[in-house]
């Protein structure tokens, strides 16, 4: 047996639980949307094995049962991210990556999602590691029902370069597929003032954003203020450890949250499921977007997602699908806005 069923086998979230496999089962043929994926943690684990050196693979799948048995600290998991970059190192392996990534939504049923990936110089080039992404978005969405936007993120340690050419790039690809920018990485790491001038001269040309908050609590009070504030982002990520003002402020503002539940349990954000406050603004009526995060990172996809919050929350998962159309304003692509379950 290849060693990626044998981990994967070991790893599946429902198998010992009729509960949350029959609600996983209601929510697979819905048509969902997926509003917070990143690229490097979302590589199909078959795909990777087919890439992959054996002892590289290995040395991955050692790190993600490490991370989905909740061994790894919230730093820790972020190594993950390192040994995937060591596999997927050329824009073809990129290209394929992210067709076998969109083929693996088409499965799952999700007709619209948004992509995140930083940009980086794979040997040819930023533009062209660019390219590559949107060349594999477009054939993996080809002939398909899936439409993909593409949200290029920085990181809040990002070098000067970085941010101008993510910039650049924004602009000149804006009419191929790139829908918004996300400002993210380790919330402990960097302040972030010096690209934020990048975010709002996107958001001059009616660029979205969207904003990584409340991972960790060692996150300053100030520094939330000040990025909530300063960017006035459409939309956050994960806000599992926000400060009072932070709180009231996306409240008052009604701002979604991409809630993403197996991610803050397994990149030890929360202890327990329903510790995560953005359950209980979904239950109050606040947008919360239900999400992945990292699929491949964090061994889930967005039906797992699904039936996770039905089981927490005690709503039914055609409640929380209602709950999500009710989000497509929030979209950052407006194309294809109505959605239709089979």
């Amino acid at each position: 047996m290849k060693i990626s069923a044998l981990f994967t086998c070991s790893l599946l979230p429902f198998c010992l639980n009729a509960h949350l496999n029959e609600l996983y089962e209601e929510a697979k043929p819905l048509a969902k949307s997926e509003l917070h994926l990143h690229i490097g943690g979302s590589w199909p684990l078959n795909y990777l094995e087919k890439i992959a050196e054996p002892d590289q693979f290995l040395d991955l799948c050692h790190m993600l049962k490490k991370i989905q048995n909740r061994e790894a600290s919230y730093h820790e998991a972020f190594r993950a991210f390192t040994l995937v970059e060591k596999i997927v190192d050329s824009e073809e392996k990129v290209e394929k990556g992210v067709v076998a990534l969109c083929e693996d939504l088409i499965q799952d049923n999700v007709v619209y999602a948004e992509f995140r990936t930083g940009i980086k110089d794979l040997g040819s080039g930023l533009e062209e590691y660019l390219q590559a992404v949107l060349k594999g978005i477009q054939k993996g969405t080809k002939d398909s029902s899936l439409q993909v936007g593409l949200v290029l993120s920085l990181r809040r340690n990002s070098s000067s370069f970085i941010a101008a050419e993510t910039l650049r790039l924004t602009l000149k690809y804006r009419d191929q597929g790139i829908v918004g920018l996300d400002l993210s990485g380790d919330s402990t790491l960097g302040e972030g003032e010096n690209i934020f001038p990048v975010f709002l001269k996107a958001k001059e040309q009616n660029f979205p954003i969207t904003l990584h908050i409340g991972e960790s609590p060692k996150e300053k009070a100030e520094q939330q203020i000040l990025e909530l504030t300063t960017l006035h982002p459409e939309r956050i990520g994960h806000g599992v450890h926000l400060c009072d003002e932070a709180k009231q402020w996306i409240k008052d503002k009604q701002i979604p949250v991409e809630l993403c539940l197996t991610s803050a349990i397994q990149a030890a954000m929360i202890l327990n499921e329903n510790e995560h406050p953005a359950l209980q603004l979904l239950m109050n009526g606040h947008p919360v977007a239900i999400c992945t995060d990292d699929p491949l990172i964090f061994n889930t996809n967005l039906s797992t997602e699904y039936a996770r919050v039905a089981s927490v929350t005690g709503l039914s998962v055609e409640e929380l699908h209602r709950a999500q159309d009710m989000l497509l304003q929030h979209r950052f692509s407006k194309i294809g806005l109505t959605i239709e379950s089979p």
